[in-house]
């Protein structure tokens, strides 16, 4: 008797058919991919590249993948709004259509989400630039996965809520009424996933934390619009809209070193996003961050240094926090062994 799915892979795409076929490719060659408990459903905006007679192909081989096309392009952000607003399995899980799953992951999702039913499930990415290589793509090691609280998981991982690939959220009645309740606001952001993802944090959770990399992003793209603001302004006034004040300072206070700092030597130098040295951001940082010693310590420094200093100074402090992080998660580690001698749930897939 096959069981029913647990899990939603909800794919929006828009004319990169190439990029879809590789990323069902690496869903195809998972062990655990047709056995029932996930759904596969891809949110077609309108290509126009032969998106719609690749995918109408794959739904008549695998009976586990629905294809969804819009009349006509509704916006990224709406198809992606579209994937939540229709998930009908407990955990759902929206990934971009340029990234690849890396074999053997989506069985260790599967496993980790049946044993420990986390409210969250976050785990890391690694990258590519045009294929994967062989040796990536495939999980070598077994999945190590730590079982945090709320704020844990905001020193963990912060700003990288934002990135909608890593994260896999269950569907409560709580959170779809609270993630109605602020989509508005988030929908005029670059960030619509958030009125969903950071509900799981509000209240007494417990959350899987992964280091290993489960997914492989493409190479960032430079983005068309303006970053400084959208990290600012935007992400800040989402997040304390949602969190208790205690959780959205972690939280924010966290995201400074881990990825801020670095963001402005960037658009500086023009290398990612939008720049208009007339409305550089840093009013618009104060605004956000101001309360924050990190903040007039670090980000101050890295809009008034010299570009190349800034640049490397911004290095230098991803690389302090990259260590600070795994302090913590070696701390976790530690704690999360001895209550395993108390008889509390395994860790370890």
């Amino acid at each position: 008797m096959t069981s029913a799915p647990i899990l939603t892979i909800a794919i929006p795409t828009f004319n990169r058919v190439d990029c879809l076929r590789l990323l069902l490719r690496s869903l195809e060659l998972d062990p655990e991919f047709a056995n029932g408990l996930a759904e596969v459903r891809i949110f077609d905006n309108a290509s126009e590249d032969g998106t719609e007679d690749f995918c109408r192909s794959w739904v008549d081989r695998y009976k586990c993948t629905e294809y969804i096309r819009n009349s006509s392009n509704v916006g990224a952000i709406n198809n992606v709004r579209k994937c939540f607003d229709s998930c009908r399995t407990e955990y759902l899980w929206i990934i971009g259509d340029d990234d690849v799953i890396r074999i053997g992951a989506l069985t260790a999702i599967l496993h980790i989400l049946r044993t420990h039913s986390p409210e969250l499930f976050y785990f890391r990415n690694g990258g590519f630039d045009l294929r994967p290589e062989a040796e990536e793509i495939y999980l070598t090691e077994p999945v190590r996965s730590l079982i945090v609280d709320s704020r844990r998981l905001c020193r963990l991982v912060n700003v990288h809520f934002t990135f909608l690939s890593t994260i896999i959220v269950k569907r409560s009645g709580n959170m779809r009424a609270f993630a109605s309740g602020v989509a508005g606001f988030c929908q005029k952001t670059q960030f619509p996933q958030l009125s969903w993802v950071l509900p799981g944090l509000v209240g007494n959770r417990n959350h899987v934390y992964v280091r290993q990399s489960l997914i492989l992003a493409r190479g960032a793209s430079s983005g068309g619009y303006d970053l400084l603001h959208t990290f600012s302004t935007d992400l800040a006034g989402i997040v304390r809209s949602i969190l208790p004040e205690d959780l959205a300072d972690t939280l924010l206070r966290n995201a400074i070193p881990n990825f801020l700092v670095r963001l402005v030597g960037l658009a500086r130098q023009g290398r990612i996003g939008r720049f208009d040295p007339a409305e550089d951001g840093r009013a618009a940082f104060e605004e956000a961050y101001g309360k924050y010693l990190a903040h007039r310590v670090l980000t101050r420094s890295a809009f008034v240094l010299p570009l190349p200093v800034s640049s490397a100074f911004g290095k230098a402090v991803r690389v302090s926090y990259l260590i600070y992080r795994r302090t913590l998660e070696f701390m976790y580690e530690t704690r999360l062994s001895t209550d395993l001698c108390n008889g509390k749930p395994k860790s370890v897939v």
